[in-house]
C-alpha cells in the first residue's frame, strides 16, 4: 500500500492535541532506530568480501565459532 505524504499529514491532524507529545516520542524513537540501522548497515557493508579470502577450513572454523557464541548468548 502506497501511502502519500498528504495521507500521513491527514492522520496526524486527527491525533488529539493531548496525545501529540506521545506521538512525537514514538516518531522520534522510530527515526533514531532507523538512523542507527542505516549506520550499522554501512559499517557492516565495509566488510563485504573480506570472508572470500579465507580458506574453506578457516571459514568453517569461524562459522562454527560464531554459531556457538550465538547459541551461548541466547541461553
Amino acid at each position: 500500500m502506497l501511502i502519500t505524504y498528504q495521507a500521513i499529514i491527514n492522520e496526524i491532524n486527527q491525533i488529539p492535541i493531548d496525545d501529540l507529545s506521545e506521538f512525537y516520542q514514538i516518531l522520534h524513537t522510530y527515526q533514531l532506530k532507523h538512523k542507527k540501522a542505516k549506520e550499522n548497515s554501512k559499517k557492516i557493508l565495509q566488510f563485504a568480501g573480506d570472508w572470500s579470502e579465507f580458506s574453506d577450513r578457516d571459514y568453517l572454523e569461524i562459522s562454527t565459532q560464531i554459531n556457538t557464541t550465538r547459541t551461548e548468548l541466547l541461553k
